[in-house]
């Protein structure tokens, strides 16, 4: 993951992919990423280093037709931070 944060302060641009694979759908998100290591947007979140902070600049809707079928068995336990 460092390294992937090292090439973000270099190289800003990025892109991600939103997959429901229930249904299936796919968003796609383009924009340039901004590392912040300290100050309010850090301290928002319990045990962090650092927050990437994206402006979007593009969003569309991306083709599901390879996006194999799954059904959701249980919450990851990784999920349930966001829950607080």
């Amino acid at each position: 993951m460092y390294l992937s944060m090292g090439n973000l302060s270099r190289h800003p641009e990025i892109g991600i992919l939103f997959i429901d694979f229930e249904k299936p759908f796919r968003l796609r998100v383009q924009g340039r990423a901004e590392l912040i290591l300290q100050g309010p947007e850090v301290e928002a979140f319990k045990d962090v280093e650092m927050v990437v902070k994206v402006r979007v600049t593009e969003t569309w809707m991306n083709c599901p037709r390879y996006i194999h079928r799954h059904k959701k068995l249980e919450t990851s336990r990784y999920g349930r931070a966001w829950n607080r």
